[in-house]
């Protein structure tokens, strides 16, 4: 049997229109056991019909630019309160500036677009 690949995304980060020093993308690798963890994740905010489960995770890097050679984060710009959100259908990571109020929201992604390829 074939061992499970990790999965990269690059995706956008939405952020207030107000706010010119945020990541533009967020490059993510998703193991197989966070796999069945959002799975799992999703079923509970199934059965409790909530709207998301959220919980720290640092797996997010981010980035200036869409090809990922550019790292936003440096000596100074930092990102805190990292998060993975997990609804029934989709999951994402929300991240504060560090030392703002600005919060940043990665482009979600289907759980079935992960789990089934």
């Amino acid at each position: 049997m074939a061992k499970a690949k990790n999965i990269v995304k690059v995706l956008s980060i939405r952020a207030p229109d107000f706010c010119d020093e945020v990541p533009r993308y967020a490059r993510v690798e998703i193991t197989p056991d966070q796999i069945r963890r959002i799975e799992t994740l999703a079923q509970v905010v199934k059965d409790e019909k909530a709207y998301k489960i959220e919980i720290f995770d640092y797996t997010a890097d981010y980035f200036k630019d869409e090809e990922c050679k550019e790292p936003w984060t440096d000596d100074d710009h930092h990102v805190d309160c990292c998060t993975l959100n997990v609804s029934s259908d989709n999951f994402w990571w929300e991240a504060n500036i560090k030392h703002t109020d600005v919060e940043i929201q990665t482009d979600s992604i289907y759980i079935k677009e992960v789990v089934h390829g």
